[in-house]
């Protein structure tokens, strides 16, 4: 796969640890995973993050890039466990329209075997790393042990070791028990559509 250049190496090594992956855990306070992103949504995230981007790579690249990376999960070679915060699903990313295209993508996916969806709620108050992202990738074979990318402005950080690598998935096993089920998801998902209908 093509990286948009200026990419940096902890992303880099991210890309192909997925391509390489069966199994995604992520957990997301902030925006919507990039897997199960729609082009709109992901071109208004990425047309917001200018500040942060090299003036040289065109928004176009990182959108496709990103879009590329979601043909393994389609084809269902991928798991994908993500961990959504209930503000997420709030967010109207690129106004109403987009974000209605967003929550009926998500209600879509979520029915697909290899993909669950849990909801953070705000009632559930403050959990595991609220400062950022973080995406744990699992691979095949044992010998392979898993990873973990951070993400944050600007750049990222791949994180390999052992121990810590055990702290973040002790952390998703923890921040999935608060979570909505995968049918009380969907269901607030659907009421965040109805909401936006009556804007």
């Amino acid at each position: 796969m093509r990286l948009p250049a200026g990419s940096t190496k902890a992303f880099r090594t991210f890309v192909r640890a997925e391509l390489e992956a069966d199994k995604v855990r992520s957990v997301q306070p902030l925006v919507v995973p990039g897997l199960i992103q729609v082009k709109s949504y992901a071109r208004a995230i990425e047309a917001a993050a200018h500040r942060y981007t090299k003036q040289d790579v065109r928004l176009d690249s990182h959108v496709a890039t990103r879009l590329n990376r979601q043909k393994r999960l389609e084809n269902g070679e991928l798991q994908l466990h993500a961990l959504i915060d209930e503000a997420v699903i709030e967010r109207e990313v690129g106004g109403p329209e987009v974000m209605e295209e967003q929550l009926h993508r998500l209600l879509t996916v979520g029915t697909r075997a290899n993909v669950t969806l849990q909801i953070i709620p705000k009632t559930a108050g403050a959990y595991g790393s609220m400062s950022g992202s973080c995406t744990i990738v699992s691979f095949p074979s044992p010998a392979d042990p898993p990873g973990v990318y951070l993400e944050y402005p600007a750049g990222g950080a791949w994180v390999d070791n052992e121990a810590d690598v055990v702290r973040f998935t002790t952390m998703f096993d923890d921040v999935s028990l608060v979570a909505l089920s995968p049918t009380e998801t969907a269901a607030r998902i659907g009421r965040q559509i109805g909401a936006l209908g009556r804007q």
